[in-house]
């Protein structure tokens, strides 16, 4: 049986990532101080030429050893018995190089350590021979991708100085010993550690699991963490380094918690609502604009608003036999106040439609829900309709006309489309970008506010469009100023258009408590007994009556006599 024990190795540890520094000491230092521990590879790689040997080497370390980056912030550069040591954790692409260019060193050949930029700073290092490349981190043998910019470094046949003197001003020599590692580093160094055993034994999706378990834990309890504190968490306990992905996997969390508040058995709509409120008002700011979100203009709904929408809807009564569409689902906040098997739930974004599939949706699509094709792909039509699609203008040569009507805006033209696919007798709740603005006549401004609504009041009941200040979206990374489109079926014939300005349109809805009211407003054959105390019913019933009075007030005011 094969032997796999190896002696320690040693590491050492550095607050930096690749810099030529670092490439030109491990070249002239770590790599002759160390490449004697690389002997035990040769007789799995030597083959009949440099080449094959090349060859060989380069299909070893793909076999033998996992690829992982290193955290962020921090350079763990290994000996050839550590990589070993970590081999099923991963090694990061400087580890790769120190094993290849130790074992080529112990063959006899000089070999090449290039550290390239490809734009983004110094970003990689791998090993030339001869002209060969060998970097297993790539998927090709003997191959390089084109750089910006690169720098050389060779490590010579003859055996240099010990590396510790050479890292003084770079790092911190650490003796290759676990208890060692962990005592010299600490907490954080021992969280790491558990993080890459935890990945080894779960997985990629199963680490990510236990993210969103933690991090719903934590929303829950309604624990008071930012921004950063939630990076370092999925950094240094769970390995995850990529800030989109925490945001969106917390997110994730965020829906879990939500739609178990959302169905709790014993508590009405206004109880529900309040609790969302309150979680929300706790909630971690999402903001982080990468440029995957600046070109799809993800941000998602307010949980409160969102779960309103479900109500206004009615897919908070759970009808077994009924069918709901979100066209941009995101992480599914929208579909909180049902369950997911009545959801048709479509994402362009891999990321978030990857969340969706964890979910258990009646199905998940990954359809351009702005084109005709998304009407081709989806064949059901549905009992609601509710969506926030991305806010942005179209290109000219993108846009569309409906019935004599030129829609110019992306969320303008995806609302349309979802709205296709309603049943006639369906209700919809959309959220679409700005607020409306009305000319001296009362008419709403002339462009392409009034083209789109005028479209929605000729096909549609609109029950309303309300308002709602860019302060209440804060939390979801953004505080742009939105309007929530509530409709109730479609014409049997086009006909109509936006009424005048009045007050009920152009009040703006400032807080959550002005909101809730305004869209109960518009709940139709809503069951007040529905989980709901005698006085709970009779307040909510006199703030409407005042809501209608001061809404009829302002509309028609009485006469003056002078």
């Amino acid at each position: 049986m094969k032997n796999t024990t190896k002696p320690k190795g040693s590491f050492i540890l550095i607050p930096i990532r690749n810099t030529p520094q670092t490439a030109k000491t491990i070249a002239t230092q770590l790599i002759p101080k160390w490449s004697g521990e690389a002997a035990f590879i040769i007789p799995s790689v030597k083959g009949k030429s440099l080449k094959e040997t090349c060859r060989n080497l380069y299909s070893y370390c793909r076999k033998e050893f996992a690829y992982h980056v290193d955290p962020k912030g921090k350079e763990l550069i290994r000996s050839p018995y550590q990589s070993w040591s970590d081999r099923k954790n991963g090694i990061d692409c400087e580890d790769y190089a120190i094993i290849i260019a130790s074992t080529l060193l112990e063959l006899g050949y000089s070999s090449t350590l290039r550290i390239v930029d490809y734009g983004n700073g110094w970003q990689h290092i791998y090993v030339l021979v001869q002209g060969i490349v060998i970097d297993p981190v790539s998927s090709l043998f003997n191959y390089q991708e084109s750089y910006n910019r690169k720098l050389d470094f060779v490590v010579e046949t003859t055996k240099g100085l010990s590396g510790y003197k050479a890292f003084k001003s770079i790092g911190k020599s650490i003796n290759a010993s676990k208890l060692a590692y962990e005592k010299k580093l600490g907490k954080e160094a021992l969280k790491m550690r558990t993080a890459q055993q935890m990945y080894a034994t779960h997985g990629h999706q199963g680490v990510r699991d236990f993210f969103v378990a933690k991090m719903q834990e934590k929303i829950a309890a309604k624990v008071k963490l930012n921004k950063t504190a939630i990076e370092k968490i999925a950094q240094y306990q769970y390995n995850i380094e990529d800030p989109r992905e925490v945001k969106e996997l917390t997110e994730l969390a965020i829906v879990k918690v939500v739609r178990s508040i959302a169905h709790h058995p014993n508590k009405s709509v206004r109880g529900i609502y309040e609790k969302l409120v309150e979680l929300y008002q706790s909630q971690v700011n999402l903001s982080l604009r990468t440029s995957t979100s600046v070109l799809l203009q993800q941000y998602s709904t307010p949980s409160p608003i969102a779960y309103l929408m479900g109500v206004y809807c009615g897919i908070h009564l759970n009808h077994p036999d009924e069918k709901y569409l979100e066209p941009s689902a995101g992480n599914g906040l929208l579909t909180v106040a049902g369950k997911p098997k009545q959801f048709y739930v479509n994402e362009i974004d891999d990321l978030r439609a990857n969340n969706l599939e964890k979910q258990g949706y009646a199905q998940v699509t990954r359809l351009d829900s702005s084109s005709t094709n998304f009407r081709k792909g989806v064949t059901t039509r549905f009992d609601a309709v509710i969506t926030n699609p991305p806010f942005a203008a179209l290109d000219k040569k993108d846009w569309v006309t409906f019935d004599g009507y030129e829609i110019k805006d992306l969320d303008h033209l995806m609302a349309i489309r979802a709205l296709e696919l309603m049943k006639s007798d369906g209700k919809a709740a959309i959220i679409i970008g700005g607020h409306t603005s009305w000319d001296e006549l009362g008419r709403i401004q002339k462009g392409k506010n009034r083209l789109f609504i005028n479209y929605l009041y000729s096909h549609y009941q609109v029950d309303d469009i309300i308002l709602i200040d860019g302060d209440l979206y804060s939390r979801m990374g953004t505080s742009f100023n939105i309007r929530l489109i509530l409709i109730n079926g479609r014409k049997e014939k086009p006909e109509g258009v936006a009424p005048l300005r009045n007050f009920a349109q152009a009040e703006v809805v400032g807080s959550f408590d002005e909101l809730y009211e305004r869209i109960m407003l518009n709940v139709r054959a809503f069951d007040l007994s529905h989980k709901e105390s005698l006085a709970e019913s009779e307040a909510r019933a006199h703030r409407i009556r005042i809501l209608k009075l001061k809404y009829s007030y302002e509309t028609n005011p009485p006469k003056t006599h002078h």
